[in-house]
């Protein structure tokens, strides 16, 4: 078993700032979309068995209602895989110590981050599939959502998240000491 379960890239920015990227593992994108076809394929079957098994009609109905939940689930992970695959970088977002950037937004600072939680994929009210995401709650009650294309484990979203809660966290009380420090004596123009 390897020693590390997520890949952690960290690039030097500006100064002393610690970039880190939060990345997906292609391999895992490959898996489940390998996942993705055989549930599709056990969707196909219970189908099948639906309209030329001799079984009872309540059989029936719950082969297809399973049927309905397995091709709307496995064939939109299909999708989802199937994009994190092609993607050119693997990158879902990135944070300093300062802010969080994703998708290419505007930074959000870390003073107005609340909660930071990982929402592992789920299915729905009426069968909609709610695929894997990492939530930040702000303080005006708004939230940012960053999707995963559902390509990181449980492990890995949850390592993420604690990674990051540790780096507000650590802004926090940065914030707070700078806050008791006495102002610095102003400089006198001359």
């Amino acid at each position: 078993m390897r020693a590390t379960q997520f890949q952690l890239i960290v690039h030097r920015g500006k100064g002393d700032k610690r970039m880190e990227y939060v990345c997906y593992r292609r391999r895992v994108a490959a898996a489940k979309l390998l996942l993705s076809m055989l549930g599709l394929a056990g969707a196909a079957g219970l189908i099948y068995g639906a309209l030329f098994g001799s079984v009872s009609l309540s059989v029936r109905i719950a082969a297809w209602a399973a049927a309905l939940t397995g091709t709307l689930f496995f064939g939109s992970n299909l999708v989802l895989s199937f994009l994190a695959l092609v993607r050119p970088r693997n990158v879902l977002f990135r944070y300093d110590e300062s802010a969080v950037w994703s998708h290419g937004d505007r930074p959000v600072p870390w003073a107005q981050v609340k909660e930071i939680t990982a929402e592992g994929a789920r299915v729905g009210i009426l069968f909609k599939p709610e695929f894997a995401k990492f939530l930040l709650r702000l303080e005006d009650g708004s939230r940012i959502e960053i999707r995963t294309y559902n390509a990181m484990t449980e492990r890995e979203m949850k390592e993420w998240a604690r990674r990051m809660r540790e780096r507000k966290q650590a802004h926090d009380t940065a914030a707070r000491s700078d806050s008791l420090r006495p102002d610095p004596t102003p400089v006198q123009c001359t």
